[in-house]
């Protein structure tokens, strides 16, 4: 049997949790797939698992990357990057699949042109918090923003797809060798209707980079990043399901599966609750158990995480526990949930209160944006 083929079997009647409390604003949470249960981890955010190594990192209140055994949770979190006096704080860890490289984004405020810029920049540092790239200039944003989009590893762990703004070129898909420095520009980005931070997702097996860029589901690969595929697709959430088959989400009919291909492989009802959830809708997030993802919850703006087993075996989508949006504006990044290695447990940090506040910096501190 396909390895896509346990999607085939669910049917969309839902199952619930286990009854749970209202997850609260600003926390990490594990949260056990199988039972519901929610164990609070702390004040942190922007998760990211290095399966790998078996540590989960984060970014604590003031800013600062902390990591956990996952076998230890209990012990707690260690530190692991503190951002140097007047450097502003980190956002979000995005930890390598192998290899033990670790991304961090954080955001500098330029002040000194009109209005408040904010640059977006990301290092990268090896297993034991060293520099081994960085800052790389991103891009530029006047308004809120999903930092989670900025970056996204090759599941061998040695590259980094990238949006970058390179000054007055237009925002380009970009490929990061971290060790080599080598950054390899394969597309720009322009013109109407187009998304200058797309979101990247990987082909399991490394070849393919995917994203979805004026409504067409597009592949690239190679070594020059080549056009493979397009296709179409009702927006731009998607994942890989295996290295040959994707599951797109239309929030009116649920997955729709492709085959890398590009052939109608089916639907499969259930997904999201309906087009009003569109701005609440995290990417789907593959793991070895299935697929997972938060969706708007009620009318009343809450959020809920929601699981497709892999197995099936409880034919539907998993209704997991709810909790407030908390008054900031929705950002990938402080809810799209990330797995254990080998458990049904996933780690979700829930939007916080208030947004921290970057680190002012002068002209002659902040990274330029370009190559």
């Amino acid at each position: 049997m396909a390895r896509w083929a346990w999607l085939a079997t669910v049917l969309t009647a839902a199952a619930a949790f286990a009854q749970v409390a209202d997850l609260a604003p600003g926390t990490l949470y594990a949260v056990d797939l199988k039972t519901g249960a929610a164990t609070p981890l702390g004040a942190y955010r922007g998760p990211s698992v290095d399966p790998a190594n078996r540590l989960l990192y984060a970014v604590d209140a003031a800013g600062n990357l902390v990591r956990w055994s996952i076998d230890k949770l209990e012990d707690g979190s260690t530190a692991f990057v503190t951002p140097q006096e007047k450097e502003p704080p980190f956002r979000v860890a995005l930890a390598a699949p192998r290899g033990g490289l670790v991304a961090a984004v954080r955001e500098y405020i330029d002040r000194e042109r009109d209005g408040t810029f904010t640059r977006v920049c990301l290092d990268v540092f090896d297993s034991e918090g060293k520099p081994v790239a960085g800052p790389v200039p991103l891009f530029e944003k006047a308004g809120p923003y999903e930092v989670a989009r900025a970056a996204a590893w090759r599941s061998t762990g040695d590259l980094l797809a990238l949006a970058i703004h390179a000054g007055k070129d237009p925002h380009a898909l970009c490929v990061l060798d971290p060790v080599t420095k080598a950054l390899v520009r394969f597309i720009s980005l322009s013109g109407r209707g187009t998304d200058p931070y797309p979101l990247f997702r990987w082909q399991p097996d490394g070849r393919l980079l995917s994203f979805v860029n004026r409504g067409e589901l597009i592949l690239r690969g190679g070594s020059a990043y080549a056009l493979f595929r397009k296709m179409p697709a009702p927006g731009e959430r998607h994942c890989w399901l295996d290295s040959d088959h994707l599951a797109l989400l239309d929030l009116e009919r649920g997955f729709l599966l492709r085959s890398v291909e590009g052939t109608d492989k089916g639907t499969i009802p259930g997904w999201a609750n309906g087009p009003e959830s569109a701005p609440d809708t995290t990417v789907p997030v593959l793991g070895g158990l299935g697929v997972a993802w938060v969706t708007t919850a009620d009318d009343a703006g809450k959020l809920q995480l929601r699981w497709l087993p892999a197995d099936a075996r409880d034919k539907g989508t998993v209704l997991g526990p709810t909790f407030a949006r908390a008054g900031l504006p929705y950002t990938q990044q402080e809810i799209g949930p990330c797995w254990h290695p080998d458990q049904p447990v996933v780690y979700l940090a829930t939007g916080r209160e208030a947004k921290p506040s970057p680190a002012p910096a002068s002209a002659a501190d902040t990274p330029k944006s370009g190559r």
